[in-house]
């Protein structure tokens, strides 16, 4: 079985292997001979034809013949890339860009190839001996605790009619009616009146001014206010209108929070106030963790986008993860005919390449230094079991147990593990890390506050990267316009010449000119 390996770019490579189909043929030809005098139904002895076989069993060898052979053709595939050191980009979550397999049965050949993206070939080390590091160490403190309990007892409170003035900041939902006319005419505005509508006060999202007008006013109140709509509304009549709204209160709900006590415990299988709190604080502390390595790897990641300005992720690479996100999120993505596909990728693309490439770094600095942390179980065993603390009141050893035999639960355990690791290990080449410590709630601030700081790189850069692709495209539009232009009729001889003959005094006297200047 040979293995044909084909560069296919300088980030990705392709493994191919074809098997001849004599050689798969001959596996149909040994399980045919072992059954030709054999009895079969419907045939006498020793006349079941080998198309009688095929069609019969012929199935049943190809699903055999494709599964053995797809895992020997994966096995050599990996020798190969052992044998002729070639860099898989094993780093990265998932290193495959294409794989498929195809045979088709009894006289065909059988073809595996799968593509791997490779590790940059310009990946080189770089100073890092000056560069100084943020990093947060977040304790579990009191504090994070009663907000906690508040958060729990606002998740189990109830919703209750308020008889004061609505305010803002209260969870205050309303239920109201409104009628909406354009302020200079009177005119009733499509769409402006309603009836029994719940508005969430601090949540829903209306034209500026529209909930600040209710508050300080109480149910069976009637509120006149006059707005303007904003110059990018979405309807296009609307924008800078100015309309009046006649807005009716019918009632003002607000959520009470339950008790904190046994009770509320008790909902979570908890048997005391004591074990409530206990499993809370252990949620906390994973929370901790996560909130630990996430701040820190975005302080580590903002470092690198500086250190290593030119190194990108490939555009395959940037397409594969912007493909699988989109299947995810938008169903109507996977319903795209196959030809309209690249289009809405190609619109995407722009933006979301320079968030894969933030990412794309860290893992080319793990290629780089070779960081391969090694995971034991007992560096696992607390994260697990903080994990089993989320199941409050259960059985704690059962959890456990279930835990580490589970999937899903020992990668998620593993990649806290690495981050960590690789966050400490990059943290050890620097100049210095100026650690802050904080609580959990002080640690989402700060994760907001450095999130958002990069979003706003990460626009101004999509921004660009649009801009560019819309001229480049706006470019090649009006050259293929012009290519495509008819080409203007060659002028008559006669006409020709005279532009000529006018041309040549003008040209015979600057000789002239220039000596009489002279």
């Amino acid at each position: 079985m040979q293995v044909q390996v084909n560069p296919l770019s300088n980030s990705l490579t392709e493994f191919k292997v074809v098997v001849p189909h004599s050689e798969l043929d001959a596996i149909y030809d040994q399980q045919y001979r072992s059954m030709s005098s054999a009895r079969v139904d419907g045939f006498r002895a020793g006349h079941f034809t080998k198309s009688a076989f095929l069609q019969k069993y012929g199935k049943r060898v190809q699903e055999s013949i494709l599964e053995d052979y797809t895992k020997r053709a994966v096995q050599e595939v990996y020798k190969t890339i052992h044998a002729q050191q070639i860099r898989i980009f094993s780093y990265l979550p998932d290193p495959v860009y294409k794989s498929d397999v195809q045979y088709d049965g009894y006289g065909k050949d059988f073809t595996f190839f799968v593509s791997y993206f490779i590790t940059p070939e310009n990946l080189e080390k770089r100073d890092l001996s000056q560069i100084e590091l943020d990093a947060i160490k977040i304790s579990v403190t009191d504090e994070d605790l009663k907000k906690t309990e508040e958060q729990l007892c606002l998740q189990a409170g109830t919703m209750e009619e308020f008889s004061g003035a609505v305010e803002m900041g209260k969870g205050h939902v309303l239920k109201i009616d409104s009628v909406a006319t354009y302020d200079e005419s009177g005119e009733p505005m499509t769409g402006g009146t309603f009836t029994d509508m719940t508005l969430r006060i601090d949540r829903d999202r209306m034209i500026p001014g529209f909930s600040e007008a209710l508050v300080g006013h109480s149910v069976n109140e009637t509120v006149s206010t006059v707005l303007t709509f904003p110059e990018d509304y979405h309807v296009e009549k609307l924008r800078n209108a100015k309309v009046k709204f006649d807005v009716t209160i019918k009632s003002i709900k607000h959520l009470v929070p339950a008790e904190l006590n046994l009770d509320l415990f008790k909902k979570l299988n908890c048997k005391s106030i004591e074990e409530g709190e206990a499993s809370l604080k252990a949620q906390l502390g994973l929370k901790a963790r996560h909130q630990e390595v996430s701040y820190n790897q975005l302080c580590i990641l903002k470092v690198l986008k500086d250190i290593y300005p030119d190194l990108h992720a490939p555009d395959e690479y940037v397409t594969l993860l912007l493909e699988r996100d989109l299947e995810r999120k938008d169903s109507s993505f996977k319903n795209l005919p196959e030809q309209l596909r690249p289009v809405v990728l190609d619109y995407h693309k722009a933006a979301y390449s320079t968030g894969v490439d933030f990412s794309y770094r860290a893992y080319c600095m793990m290629a780089l230094y070779e960081m391969k942390p090694s995971i034991t179980e007992e560096e696992l065993e607390p994260i697990f079991k903080l994990m089993a603390s989320n199941f409050d009141g259960s059985d704690q050893a059962a959890i456990l147990k279930e835990l580490k035999k589970d999937k899903e639960a020992l990668t998620s355990a593993s990649a806290l593990l690495i981050l960590e690791k690789f966050n400490a290990q990059m943290q050890s080449m620097v100049k210095s890390v100026n650690t802050k410590e904080c609580s959990c709630y002080e640690a989402d601030k700060l994760y907001a506050e450095l999130n958002n700081e990069i979003n706003r790189g990460f626009d101004d850069e999509a921004k660009a990267a649009l801009e560019a692709e819309e001229a480049k495209r706006k470019a090649e539009a009006e050259q293929t316009a012009a290519q495509a232009a008819p080409a203007a009729p060659a002028p008559e001889a006669a006409d020709a010449a005279a532009p000529a003959a006018e041309s040549a005094p003008a040209e015979a006297s600057a000789p002239a000119s220039e000596s009489a200047q002279a």
